[in-house]
This record gives structure tokens, sequence and C-alpha cells, in this order.
């Protein structure tokens, strides 16, 4: 009868299990750089939506105090606009104040801006800062991109629509600037489109239900 070798055995077996214990390790660390890797894509995708979802709307209507804009108005005198540096509270809500000037008798036309969640909303007008009148139109949403529509206002003679219809780079007295073209229709009569500037806000209108251009001519910080 062969003599059993205690010591091989053990000394077998004794390697076999740090062989496993090495096995094991090894299959942990992989397991570890696919929970990695897959936070990693995680945390891209993340970072994809909210940049997808990121409100972007003050980009081309900084409603802010940023220089004096000079409009030329078809059959008007030019029009001087300027954000006022202070804001007014409405209803508990702050409003930015665009100023409107007539060069021609200096008759001022006040609009009352608000900016929250669902975009920039022009929500009242006076008349050489006299009586507030609501207005209640959503002017851009809180995501610019071309193709959006949205329900600007709604009105007794039904909804205005707004839609951002193209992205275009205009040519002007001002510069060269990047702009998207919102188009409003709807109500009554309202067939109107409006050219939004990044970093400038308004810089052309074409308001086709009162027969009325509108175009910049400068821009002074």
């Amino acid at each position: 009868m062969a003599e059993i070798d205690i010591d091989k055995m053990l000394e077998k077996r004794e390697q076999m299990g740090v062989t496993g214990k090495k096995s094991g390790n090894k299959m942990n660390l992989i397991y570890i750089a696919y929970i990695a890797a897959g936070a990693a894509v995680l945390i891209t995708a993340a970072v994809v939506v909210l940049n997808v979802l990121k409100p972007n709307y003050q980009e081309y209507f900084p409603v802010e105090n940023s220089g004096v804009m000079l409009f030329n108005v078809s059959g008007k005198s030019p029009e001087r606009w300027e954000f006022l540096d202070k804001k007014e509270s409405i209803n508990g809500a702050d409003h930015a104040i665009l100023n409107r000037t007539d060069t021609g008798n200096n008759f001022t036309v006040q609009e009352y801006y608000s900016a929250g969640k669902t975009g920039i909303i022009k929500a009242y007008t006076s008349e050489n800062f006299g009586e507030k009148k609501p207005y209640g139109m959503l002017m851009l949403p809180a995501k610019v991109k071309k193709g959006a529509e949205f329900k600007a206002a709604d009105t007794a003679a039904g909804p205005i629509m707004g839609t951002v219809s193209e992205e275009e780079v205009l040519i002007t007295t001002a510069g060269e600037m990047e702009t998207v073209r919102v188009d409003y229709k709807g109500g009554r009569a309202t067939d109107k489109s409006v050219w939004y500037a990044k970093g400038a806000g308004v810089i052309k209108t074409d308001d086709r239900g009162k027969n009325e251009q509108m175009a910049i001519i400068s821009i002074t910080k």
C-alpha cells in the first residue's frame, strides 16, 4: 500500500486556497471596474440631459440694463430702448422695466418683464410711467431651440401661438449677430416675427398685422 504524503496534500491544498483567493480578488476588481464604468456613463448621460433641459432664454433676451439700443421704425421716428437699473415689485414678483422712447416726441412706453421657470413674460405695459395695464404674453419659452412651439397668450379671439422658427446670422449696422426668429400668430390679428440676438435681445421685428417693421441701428454700452 502506497504511503500517503500528508505534508504534500496540505501544501497543495494551501496553494489552491491562495490561488482561489487571488482569483476572487481579481473578480472583485473587475466587478468594481464595471460599476465605475456604469456610474461614469450615468453621470455623463445626466449632464447631457441637464444641458438639454437647462433654460437658455436669458441668452436671447437679457432683461437687464446692458446698454442703450436705437431702432429704426418704419414710418416713424427712431425709438430708443433701455432697461432701467431698478426693478419693480408687482404682486410680489420682481419685474424688469424696458423703457421705450419715441425720439420724435419723447413719448415713452414701459414694458414690465418677469423671468421664471416658464420663460420670459411681458406682464404689464404703461405709458409715460402711468397706469399699468396687464399684458400677459410669454415672449420666450424657458428652452429656446429651433422648432419649439408654445402658447404665448390666451385672448378672447383665441390663443396666440409662438414658434421658434429659424436660427439666423444677421448683418446689421450694430454688427453681426446670432439670432433666433420667433413667429407669433393667432388671436384677433397677431402675425408678427421677432428676431432675438444672443446677448442683446430684440434686434428686429416684422409686424405684418400692423404693417410695421423695426430694425436695430446701434447699441451703446
